[in-house]
């Protein structure tokens, strides 16, 4: 059975439910396995318990105390795409099998003494009068920021992040 942090952030009793895109209609329910846990289970309401093992399309839907009923997208949810004819995203939840989960090889990194935070700009980075490419940024600029002791990386103006058309 697929597990997912989930907090519905409203102070209303009842489940969320979670729902699959309309043209399976499969609708997903989230049990809470206690009051102060923020784990819940999804279990498939139509056909039964099922593993959720294949890509979906979620999205919670919260009844408020209006009894009106609105869709979000989860603030915990790992993976989120854009859509393709607008600026919304989706969120999307897939658990695969064991055999296809990334395996971890490498041991942890030590835990840094003090944090050192550069801030950057990938457009800006260049010394040409030009704008740069992540691939420049990675090979010439975060080398130099390794290397002065910084251990913290804040990227300014990511155009692809769903926040930067917020931006004042």
């Amino acid at each position: 059975m697929g597990e997912c942090d989930a907090w519905s952030g409203f102070p209303i009793p009842g489940p969320s439910i979670l729902k699959e895109n309309s043209t399976t209609g499969i609708s997903f329910l989230i049990v809470k396995l206690g009051l102060a846990s923020g784990n819940s289970l999804f279990q498939q309401i139509e056909m039964g318990r099922a593993q959720l093992n294949i890509v979906v399309n979620l999205k919670s839907l919260l009844k408020q105390r209006t009894t009106k009923t609105i869709e979000r997208i989860s603030p915990w949810a790992k993976y989120v795409v854009q859509c393709d004819h607008n600026q919304g995203f989706k969120w999307k939840f897939w658990n695969p099998p064991s055999s296809q989960r990334f395996q971890i090889t490498h041991t942890r990194p030590r835990k840094p003494d003090r944090l050192r935070i550069y801030e950057a700009h990938i457009g800006i980075a260049s010394e040409r009068c030009e704008i740069s490419t992540y691939r420049y940024f990675t090979s010439n600029i975060l080398p130099r920021i390794r290397d002065q002791g910084y251990n913290s990386l804040l990227l300014m103006a990511v155009v692809e992040h769903s926040y930067y058309p917020s931006w004042g």
